[in-house]
């Protein structure tokens, strides 16, 4: 009689241990509210630039339209509406870009510590009205897991890269 070969079984009973603290967790649900906050923010960016995209268009179209009627001929040398929108979005997503020279040859998680930093000073910049204090940044990067010491490190790297100039206390992306 042959023997059957040997199977593998996992119980599913089995109890596996993690061991997370309640810190972590905190930190976890924050980050997630984060980035749940910045995913809202984008898609009502969306939704604006697609209302304004559409009303341009339909603005380019009736001063093409009204210029043949006064002159009798079209418009040469002007792009359509699809050129405008892609420009637009290449310009968008350009600016959202970190720029390279600052995160070239650095982690995966040093990249996005950066990039929500950035972030930050640009929430802090929108929801203050035009300044982004340095300890409201900082605030915000600390909520998200981002310690003081990286933090520093992140200004400094933004700084010599010529991404932030900082005066008085305040922050301003260039």
């Amino acid at each position: 009689m042959a023997e059957e070969p040997s199977k593998c079984e996992i119980n599913i009973n089995s109890i596996v241990s993690l061991k997370v603290s309640r810190r972590d967790l905190v930190k976890l649900r924050d980050r997630i509210s984060y980035l749940d906050a910045n995913l809202k923010g984008l898609e009502r960016d969306h939704s604006e630039m697609q209302r304004s995209l559409s009303e341009m268009t339909k603005e380019v179209e009736r001063l093409k339209q009204l210029f043949q009627s006064l002159f009798g001929e079209e418009i040469r040398g002007v792009v359509g509406a699809e050129e405008v929108q892609a420009e637009h979005f290449r310009e968008r997503s350009q600016a959202a870009r970190t720029p390279e020279q600052i995160t070239l040859g650095m982690s995966e998680v040093t990249r996005e510590q950066i990039q929500s930093v950035l972030d930050a000073i640009k929430r802090e910049k929108e929801e203050s009205q035009g300044h982004a204090s340095r300890e409201a940044v900082l605030a915000r990067a600390k909520a998200i897991g981002i310690k003081e010491e990286d933090f520093e490190d992140i200004l400094r790297r933004l700084r010599r890269a010529g991404a932030l100039v900082e005066s008085e206390g305040t922050l301003r992306l260039i």
